[in-house]
């Protein structure tokens, strides 16, 4: 299981307990310009569906059981934290980055609720940017 932090410019994903050994490492950080959109209950947490090769990547993938690590999707890597295809699974779309997608299983709040935090904080980081950049024009705001 994971959690996940927001500082002013990065979106940290924190790993939990064994699956730090598993994924072989214990976080992974990601510009919050590089984040397209953040989902709650997203149709890639059943992980047996979703994951086209998990021998592409580094990590655990057992069938049924748990997904821990990076894994081939039919869009390219994607970094799983998963345990229970039922669970609390949030999925964090991203563009630049080594992975397309990060799909975790959050321990510590609600995919709904971790979904609108990681949001607001990103429209927050944009605005702050054009406010900045002195642009006359309006960031582009993700959807809450």
């Amino acid at each position: 299981m994971a959690s996940i932090d927001v500082s002013h410019d990065h979106l940290v994903v924190n790993l939990r307990g064994i699956d730090r050994v598993l994924a072989l490492r214990m976080s992974l950080s990601v510009p919050l310009e590089h984040v397209e959109n953040v989902r709650a209950y997203p149709p890639e947490r059943d992980f047996d569906a979703a994951v086209k090769d998990p021998s592409l990547g580094v990590g655990f993938f057992l069938g049924g059981r748990m997904a821990v690590g990076s894994v081939a999707v039919n869009d390219g890597l994607a970094f799983y934290d998963v345990h229970h295809k039922e669970g609390s699974t949030l999925a964090i779309d991203l563009h630049h980055e080594k992975f397309r997608h990060i799909v975790l299983e959050l321990d510590d709040e609600s995919p709904d609720d971790a979904r609108r935090r990681v949001l607001e904080a990103i429209n927050r980081y944009r605005a702050l940017l054009a406010s900045r950049a002195g642009d006359d024009v309006a960031p582009h705001l993700l959807p809450i």
